[in-house]
């Protein structure tokens, strides 16, 4: 079953990406705008007077971050979080957020959460809660994925972007940097081994010589990756560790 009609309401402080959002969403037909708001206390009311079906929702707003919407009002409305910065990302998949669109905004990929927002009997439960586990969201074409460390086999970088491997053979873009990558997963066990590469210690089946050069095995990783000279007595040092 798909939902034919959609009341929406859009939350931004900034009145162009509000127009924005609006020119996007008028080439889909099932969704109707009921309101617009500007800050958190708009939104609240505005919730209340029209009983959207979605929220359209800003992070980085005056009066307070667009999260704290779900602590202050009831929200019984599929909340679709619009917004230029991707680390808010688990929190919002937490407090129960549908979707989480990244600006500027890509009409490709709003149409798929048009798409997932018709074939929802109805909205998802807000929990409004807000874990802090060490956990990671990437924003992909197809909609958020949450993974942990212990998930990501290692990381290859390439100018500003970076690719991540998952243990379970898949791989998703990411608009970090690897040092960024680095400087965040190193608690967790990741090592670079390359200047283009970080490695999770934990997934090292093998440290051996390929010809002239050293490389690493990973599990379930069918290519080895090469080590850079300088740092193979400190990868080796870190795997003795875990002996």
């Amino acid at each position: 079953m798909t939902r034919d009609s959609l009341r929406a309401l859009v939350v931004d402080d900034e009145r162009l990406a509000r127009v924005r959002l609006r020119q996007l969403l008028a080439d889909h037909p099932a969704v109707t705008i009921v309101a617009e708001a500007a800050s958190v206390d708009e939104a609240a009311r505005a919730i209340g007077d029209h009983a959207p079906d979605v929220v359209f929702l800003d992070v980085q707003m005056p009066g307070g971050s667009g999260l704290t919407l779900f602590e202050r009002c009831a929200i019984d409305a599929d909340v679709v979080f619009v917004t230029a910065f991707d680390q808010y990302a688990v929190r919002a998949f937490d407090a129960g957020a549908l979707d989480y669109l990244l600006k500027p905004i890509d009409p490709e990929r709003l149409a798929v959460t048009i798409e997932r927002l018709q074939a929802r009997d109805g909205p998802r439960p807000i929990t409004g809660a807000l874990a802090d586990a060490q956990r990671i969201a990437l924003v992909t074409t197809r909609g958020l994925i949450v993974v942990t460390p212990a998930q990501i086999s290692h990381i290859v970088g390439a100018d500003d972007y970076s690719e991540l491997f998952l243990a379970d053979g898949t791989s998703q873009l990411s608009n970090h940097r690897l040092a960024d990558w680095e400087q965040r997963l190193e608690p967790a066990g990741f090592r670079r081994v390359h200047r283009q590469a970080i490695v999770n210690l934990a997934r090292i089946v093998a440290l051996e010589r390929a010809g002239s050069s050293v490389v690493v095995r990973l599990r379930g990783v069918g290519r080895p990756l090469t080590v850079a000279r300088r740092r193979v007595a400190a990868l080796r040092a870190e795997l003795d560790k875990l002996r």
